[in-house]
Order: structure tokens, then C-alpha cells, then sequence
């Protein structure tokens, strides 16, 4: 299995003035990056209970909401409030100036 490490630039800071979520696609993965306050959080964009599309979802406080079923997902570390023994893949980003880059 191949693992990459590096940064990618994936969005400018400017591109969430008008939302704070944003779907992006890299290397095959659909990613959902969320901006609360002033940082940045980076997550798998598909739902683990039916595949649903997080970045259509509702950031409530540091949980992005599914809104297909209501599944809530900590943005920080993945972590599902409905079961403990389920996460989310999260990526760790980084800011240099306003780009937003993701370890991918």
C-alpha cells in the first residue's frame, strides 16, 4: 500500500466567507473541510451509516451533522456521538498565509 505524507493545497480561507463547509476531491478521496473560529478541521466527506455527503450536512458547534439520518461526527477527531466505536478518517491540516493545505 502506497501512504503519502505530504501537503496538499486544497482551498484558499477566502472560499468559506460564505460557508463554513467545503467538499474537495484529492487522490481519489472525497474530503470535507470545515472552518470553526478561526481554524480549520479536515474529515472523509461520506458518512460510515449510509454513505451520506457531510458537506452537505450542518456544522453544530464542533459536529458536522449528516443530513441523511442525523449522525453527528466530532470535526476534530472523528469521533461519532451516537457510537463511540465509530470514527471518521481525519486529515491534518495546515495554513500558511490563506492557503489550507491537507496531509494526505
Amino acid at each position: 500500500m502506497l501512504v503519502m505524507t505530504d501537503f496538499t493545497r486544497v482551498a484558499n480561507k477566502n472560499e468559506f466567507l460564505g460557508s463554513p463547509l467545503k467538499k474537495v476531491v484529492i487522490r481519489g478521496l472525497e474530503i470535507c473541510i470545515f472552518k470553526q473560529d478561526d481554524n480549520f478541521h479536515a474529515t472523509s466527506n461520506i458518512c460510515p451509516h449510509q454513505g451520506g455527503p457531510l458537506d452537505e450536512g450542518e456544522l453544530q458547534d464542533t459536529c458536522i451533522v449528516c443530513p441523511w439520518h442525523g449522525w453527528m461526527f466530532d470535526v476534530r477527531d472523528g469521533s461519532c456521538r451516537l457510537n463511540p466505536n465509530i470514527k471518521i478518517q481525519t486529515f491534518e491540516t495546515k495554513i500558511e498565509g490563506n492557503d489550507i493545505y491537507l496531509k494526505i
